[in-house]
């Protein structure tokens, strides 16, 4: 069960046990670059800790490392230096496969272009996580998470035929239907006018909050919300301000 595997000591699979405390723990993190013009330090010395359901929005200049703070925390990208500890692994100690178990059965991921598979409509696309995972009932689940984010006459709409605020909608609807520890969420509304950019930040924290899943969002736009507990501030891959 989730939240359920912390061990003594580091198992075969990177479990941890007995860091219950924190789903996240990030200590002295750094994420190094090559580039034509030589290493660039995308992320420095990064310490952040984030408890089981809290919501925390991170935002910053372009370039600060947001994304890439994402990326790490998501077992996407492996970090130069430091620990990376999530929902009971060190992701430092897994390999590929590993790794995407963890992501599989961890984490869910919004994107702001949404990610959705054109050739499937919303169904199949909240329904395949759980299809993947070979879990029976995969399609029910689907249309009652739907139904959930009001997209119950979109069922069987391809991506094409929805507006771009009702396929972030699916891609919530996707993210949450394995019950993650921890969603992260990049600019989800980025591609979305101000009203549909409202009504999906309160959905989002709606629906985490729900299901008591670890938020962290990636936004400039920290005006459409105050539902978060705590308000992170990235500048050249550093924190600069972590308020409560």
């Amino acid at each position: 069960m989730k939240g359920d595997h912390f061990l003594v000591e580091l198992g075969v699979d990177g479990a941890l046990k007995n860091s219950e405390e924190n789903i996240i723990s990030l200590q002295n993190l750094w994420l190094v670059l090559e580039s034509q013009a030589g290493p660039v330090e995308i992320l420095r010395g990064i310490d952040f800790d984030v408890s089981k359901g809290e919501s925390v929005v991170v935002s910053g200049h372009s370039g600060a490392g947001k994304t890439s703070l994402m990326m790490v925390i998501g077992g996407m990208e492996k970090p130069t230096k430091g620990k990376v500890q999530v929902a009971g692994y060190e992701l430092n100690q897994l390999n590929e496969n590993g790794l995407a178990r963890y992501r599989r059965n961890n984490v869910g991921i919004i994107f702001q272009s949404f990610h959705l598979i054109p050739t499937m409509t919303a169904l199949e696309n909240v329904a395949i996580p759980l299809e993947l995972s070979g879990i029976a009932g995969a399609r029910s689940k689907a249309e009652a998470d739907l139904v959930a984010v009001d997209l119950g006459e979109r069922l069987n709409h391809y991506p094409s035929q929805l507006s771009g605020g009702e396929q972030q909608r699916v891609a919530i609807a996707r993210a949450l239907i394995s019950e993650p520890d921890v969603i992260l969420a990049d600019e989800p509304t980025g591609n979305l006018d101000q009203a549909n950019s409202q009504k999906i930040m309160e959905l989002l924290f709606e629906k985490c909050n729900e299901k008591n899943a670890t938020l962290i969002l990636i936004t400039h736009q920290t005006d459409l919300t105050q539902s978060y507990q705590r308000h992170v501030e990235l500048s050249d891959g550093r924190i600069v301000s972590n308020l409560v």
